[in-house]
């Protein structure tokens, strides 16, 4: 990522604005940004806020910048036709000259976006395997900030850029449940963690590690499939390039989206609530007494006089409580209330095995409480009560069968009660309890009885205070589905942002409107085994056999622009192989890798991006080598590539710098995709060089007409 510089530049040049009477464009360092008229003059110096600043709340009052207020952070913006890049402040009182940094001085800090709150039960991808030395590759510092960098004395190489999509309005799976679109993710680069799916099925929390924006294309499809159920719509729809990677788990590997048939099934991602004991077993106590199951909720009435009873319940259920429905009246002529909880899959998974040829039943092994045994008595319970005798309680089972009430006396003698059946006139079972029983009973069941029902128990138990449930936030549970593919119809472009947008994750996947989705980067390292503290003892231990039992000295790694993938190419994961794998074999890079070195590059072809050079596999281009922890020259880099059959990044241009030569290759058609506007370009010496303000000697260079376009963006 590109460090904070507030610099103190010179004004290079002023244009009025075409478009607009009373503004400016002023140019410094080749950055254009839009001023007051007549506000600067060429020559003056001022202080240069580039896009990701944050401007602290007492410049924004200083200099009255309302559009700020919000959160400080500096953008672009495209005002009438022509491009802001940042924003331009007066220097402060002092004594400055150009090139120094004011970033300290006006406090002024770059946007680090809050992370994301971790998902209940989500793990972070392991880092126990990881390899010190199995470094990322250099974060490229923007030319427009360094432009007195190279020299017409350089001989520099420039090469483009590579990027491997998804329609802008697409939904991505945030690891709390909650969504944002793929276009808000890449343009405010945000930086907490999405959902993914790691190497044993497992939805884990996984960090963004990198943003694209690749351009235009007319390319799309719009799949249609069938909603995992839950709230809202039966059916929904992907859209995405042909080429887009999808996971079939029929054939365990990622397909291209032109690819897919009908009926074909691929993995979804939804969620279902996780009811909390509390809630669990108020529900277990109403299903037992008058409620039912109806679709995927519990529905429960009671008499008018009872509402207290009634609200009660809904309390009690928190998150999960419906409303109440239409009054009704009772084939005795009493007024009714009646609600329900609310619709969910996991109330039906819950009671979807009370549901019996005859009716309603008592499963085995239910698990019953003080709670549950409270709302069951409610409903299905009564006093008996006499001078003549002590009092005793009865359950009224009538509409269970034989089994049913075997269930339930077996439920209730696992919590310490023990009820004799009984059962009248032979038509219907009941549960009696003894004065002992009983006692037991009420002592558990009287917390959990509101005013209206105590006339239930007897009376020493009937000036308890009713317990009230605290409030709980709702659980969430992820649950992975397979869901079928109904319709495949190429997508109508007229009403959609026709801009392809993907992003980079610690799994290399992540769920586009549920849909498991694949991102491509790629590095591979023959590194020295190393003991690392930060491991734990089993892995220490295990590095060290390695060394001293068995001789080894160097290890094979793989990964991602950001994340070490593996410590071993013969891995057999959920995917069945993957991208980094396939590469790897394909070039033999375990064996061609020389020892303490780590080659850098990027995968792209069918499957992976939309664009597939023709291909109808994968392949790797590289675009650097590190050696003995040195980055080799080019002609190195091109000869160790020649020697073993891999490909080089194309490369634009090898000479002498001249910033007209800069100009040239940066704007322009792409040459791996030549109708989609070239995003900018990468210039480094042909032979590795360093300088003292950016340590290695290389820059990237964005294209106006990229940063111009349609919601245009700049990213890692």
């Amino acid at each position: 990522m590109s460090s904070l510089i507030i610099e103190v530049c010179k004004v290079d040049d002023i244009i009025k604005h075409p478009n607009a009477d009373k503004l400016s464009l002023i140019t410094l360092k080749g950055w254009n940004v839009i001023v007051g008229l007549d506000q600067y003059k060429i020559g003056d110096l001022v202080a240069y806020c580039p896009p990701d600043s944050i401007i602290p709340n007492n410049l924004i009052e200083k200099y009255d910048l309302e559009y700020l207020k919000k959160n400080g952070k500096v953008g672009r913006i495209k005002l009438r036709g022509y491009l802001s890049e940042g924003l331009v402040l007066d220097l402060p009182d002092g004594n400055w000259k150009e090139g120094d940094n004011l970033a300290n001085i006006l406090n002024i800090t770059k946007w680090q976006p809050p992370e994301a709150p971790a998902m209940r039960g989500a793990r972070k991808v392991s880092q126990k395997k990881i390899n010190p030395n199995f470094v990322r590759y250099t974060d490229i510092e923007n030319f427009k900030n360094f432009n007195d960098i190279f020299t017409e004395d350089d001989v520099v190489i420039i090469t483009e850029k590579i990027h491997g999509c998804l329609q802008s309005k697409t939904k991505i799976l945030l690891e709390d449940g909650t969504t944002k679109t793929i276009q808000e993710l890449v343009e405010t680069k945000y930086d907490g963690y999405l959902l993914g799916l790691n190497e044993y099925g497992n939805i884990v929390r996984s960090k963004i590690t990198n943003w694209f924006d690749n351009g235009l294309s007319e390319d799309w499809l719009n799949i249609s499939f069938v909603r995992p159920k839950q709230r809202g719509n039966e059916f929904y729809s992907l859209i995405c390039t042909s080429n887009h990677q999808i996971y079939l788990p029929e054939y365990k590997k990622y397909i291209n989206a032109k690819d897919l048939k009908i009926n074909d099934k691929f993995l979804c991602c939804h969620f279902i609530n996780d009811i909390p004991y509390h809630i669990k077993q108020v529900l277990i106590g109403i299903m037992l007494g008058d409620g039912s199951l109806e679709k995927n909720c519990v529905s429960f009435s009671h008499k008018k006089d009872h509402k207290e009873y009634m609200d009660y319940i809904l309390d009690s259920l928190g998150y999960y409580a419906g409303n109440y429905q239409k009054e009704r009246m009772s084939g005795f002529g009493t007024p009714m209330l009646s609600s329900r909880s609310i619709s969910s899959e996991i109330i039906r998974d819950c009671f979807e095995f009370w549901k019996g040829d005859h009716g309603k039943i008592i499963p085995q092994n239910i698990e019953l409480s003080p709670i549950s045994l409270a709302f069951w008595y409610m409903d299905d319970g009564s006093l008996s009560h006499n001078e003549n005798q002590e009092d005793r309680a009865m359950l009224h089972t009538c509409r269970y069968d034989i089994n049913s009430i075997t269930n339930a006396i077996d439920s209730l003698n696992k919590i310490g009660l023990y009820p004799k059946k009984y059962f009248v006139d032979n038509k219907y079972w009941v549960l009696q309890f003894n004065k002992k029983e009983a006692e037991k009973l009420f002592t558990l069941i009287s917390p959990y009885i509101p005013n209206c029902m105590k006339y239930k128990l007897p009376e020493i138990y009937r000036n308890n205070n009713l317990f009230m449930f605290p409030k709980i936030e709702l659980h969430q549970m992820t649950k992975v589905t397979e869901q079928k593919i109904i319709n495949i119809v190429k997508a109508k472009t007229g009403g959609i942002n026709l801009h392809k947008y993907d992003l980079e994750t610690e799994t290399h996947n992540f769920f586009a409107n549920y849909v498991l989705v694949h991102n491509s980067n790629a590095r591979y390292g023959n590194l020295e085994i190393v003991f690392d503290n930060k491991q734990p003892l089993f892995y220490q231990a295990k590095n060290w056999i390695r060394k001293n039992i068995f001789k080894e000295t160097h290890e094979f790694v793989v990964g991602s622009h950001n994340v070490q993938i593996s410590g071993n190419n013969n891995r057999h994961n959920y995917y069945s192989d993957d991208i980094w794998g396939r590469i790897a074999k394909k070039y033999n890079m375990k064996n061609i890798v020389p020892k303490d070195c780590i080659i850098y590059g990027e995968i792209y072809g069918n499957g992976i991006q939309d664009l597939t050079y023709g291909l109808k596999d994968i392949d790797v281009v590289i675009f650097d080598i590190k050696y003995k922890n040195e980055y080799l020259g080019w002609s190195d880099v091109w000869a160790f590539c020649n020697e073993h059959g891999l490909k080089t990044v194309p490369q634009l241009y090898i000479g002498n710098f001249s910033k007209e030569i800069l100009d040239q290759y940066t704007n322009g058609l792409s040459l791996i995709c030549p109708t989609q506007i070239r995003e900018g370009i990468v210039i480094k010496t042909l032979e590795e060089e360093s300088h003292p303000k950016i340590g290695r000697k290389i820059l990237k260079n964005l294209s106006a007409d990229y940063l111009l376009r349609k919601n245009a963006t700049e990213f890692k």
